[in-house]
């Protein structure tokens, strides 16, 4: 009887193993899986710190690297462009707001709509505006 229970046991194991081997292959198995490349920086995750592209993505890398001064004079630029996006990002909220709720209502009047979304893209581009004289001004030095 001992000797059935154990064959029975062992046969149990290998049908479970040859079920889990064959439904993620031995790669997925014995590797160590996608968890572990998306945790080194795949397309799942955004860019690795090798990528060309790590300063977008990785802003206080590209900090690190300043002088002092250089550092001083970017965070003026960061603190000038904070002040534009929050002068204008106020109105913008309330428009998106008004937007929304015009939406919202049975029979939108597409006209009022329009002209919000108008109104809404003005005030984008002048931030955009704003954004680009603060560069400028601070690339001429």
């Amino acid at each position: 009887m001992r000797k059935l229970l154990s064959f029975l046991g062992a046969l149990f194991l290998i049908f479970i193993l040859f079920i889990v081997f064959m439904n993620f292959g031995m790669k997925r198995v014995v590797n160590r899986g996608d968890g572990y490349r998306m945790v080194q920086g795949s397309h799942m995750m955004g860019y690795s710190y090798e990528s060309p592209y790590r300063d977008e993505y990785m802003p206080m890398h590209r900090f690190q690297q300043l002088t002092p001064e250089e550092g001083k004079e970017y965070l003026k630029i960061k603190e000038e462009s904070f002040k534009v996006y929050s002068n204008y990002g106020l109105e913008i909220n309330k428009k998106q707001i008004q937007l929304e709720r015009e939406l919202l209502k049975e029979g939108p009047d597409w006209k009022k709509v329009e002209n919000l979304n108008n109104e809404i893209a003005l005030l984008e581009a002048k931030v955009r505006t704003e954004i680009m004289k603060i560069n400028h001004e601070n690339t001429k030095r």
